[in-house]
């Protein structure tokens, strides 16, 4: 468990759509946690059934929270998109506070969640060498991890930051490859020339998507903005968040991946252990979370031939 018992949680910042019965879920935690420092933020409507299912969300939180002032509701009229959406509504937050914790509708937290990021994010305020702080953990069996450490990779299902790092997030970029081989010479020195070859076959493709806006999506703008600026995430060795959003209706993660998270469990996470990269763990995430695998390379050959062939046509 966490060495918390803070005297006041971090602000929180909830971003949701068009999912309410998720969102009175996460409202009854924030209830029980006594979490009280509140923004919330949600897209505008696509259409007239999101627009009655966004307005039961905002009805719920004014229910709950009849004293909010309005300056910490972001309500838009337009549907912006998951990418834009998500993204400005984290700088929106960040623009009001100087640390938080950001949770999305689907992730529920236990109530431990709160407090163990709110230490971290006091413990580590000025070691700049952290940009985030995982509460998923995505290694399914939690005696793999022993302690925490710090990863290339941020895991955006209930996260935590600071206002001076989140200012280096750019959502729109052009310099995915550089990245990629930047992060290569500087972080998988130990690893052999294949894994390091798939690494770059499949990173640099998504970071090229991605900072193009050819995927609608803000989480890999974030990790290109922390490998940009050398930065890593805190891994937890607990979990103490479980996404419930697999589904037809959402966005992305229609099918649950056989990493996630099915249940919490308390870690050693104090906050205060020394620190240090683990390569042979980020490579298990590079694999079997990131899928830079040969599979993944060649089904997106076939993509890329079949988009030339249709270009072409």
């Amino acid at each position: 468990m966490s060495d918390a018992h803070v005297s006041q949680i971090a602000p929180v910042l909830i971003i949701f759509f068009n999912r309410p019965d998720n969102l009175k879920q996460l409202l009854a935690v924030l209830s029980r946690a006594d979490v009280s420092d509140l923004y919330f933020a949600s897209d505008g409507p696509r259409d007239e059934n999101d627009a009655i299912l966004i307005n039961a969300g905002w009805d719920l939180i004014k229910k709950t929270y009849p004293n909010l002032p309005s300056g910490r509701m972001l309500m838009r009229e337009h549907n912006l998109g998951c990418r834009t959406a998500v993204s400005s509504a984290i700088s929106w937050f960040f623009s009001k506070v100087e640390f938080g914790i950001i949770i999305e509708d689907d992730c529920i937290p236990n109530e431990e969640f709160f407090e163990v990021l709110t230490s971290g994010l006091l413990k580590h305020s000025s070691n700049l060498d952290v940009f985030s702080i995982n509460a998923t953990n995505p290694f399914r069996g939690h005696k793999r991890l022993s302690t925490p450490y710090l990863t290339i990779y941020p895991q955006i299902w209930g996260w935590a930051s600071w206002a001076n790092r989140w200012s280096l997030y750019k959502l729109d970029f052009l310099d995915g490859d550089e990245i990629v081989r930047n992060m290569i010479s500087r972080s998988l020195r130990t690893q052999n020339f294949i894994k390091r070859w798939k690494f770059r076959s499949i990173w640099s493709r998504i970071l090229d998507l991605a900072g193009r806006g050819k995927i609608d999506t803000w989480d890999y703008s974030m990790l290109a903005s922390m490998w940009r600026n050398q930065k890593y995430s805190i891994q937890l060795t607990g979990n103490y968040v479980k996404n419930i959003g697999f589904s037809q209706s959402a966005t992305h993660t229609t099918i649950k991946p056989f990493w996630a998270p099915e249940k919490y469990w308390r870690g050693k996470d104090r906050h205060n252990e020394t620190l240090e990269p683990n390569e042979n763990l980020d490579s298990w995430l590079t694999s079997k979370v990131y899928r830079c695998t040969f599979v993944s390379m060649a089904k997106n050959l076939a993509k890329d031939l079949m988009n030339s062939i249709g270009l072409r046509s």
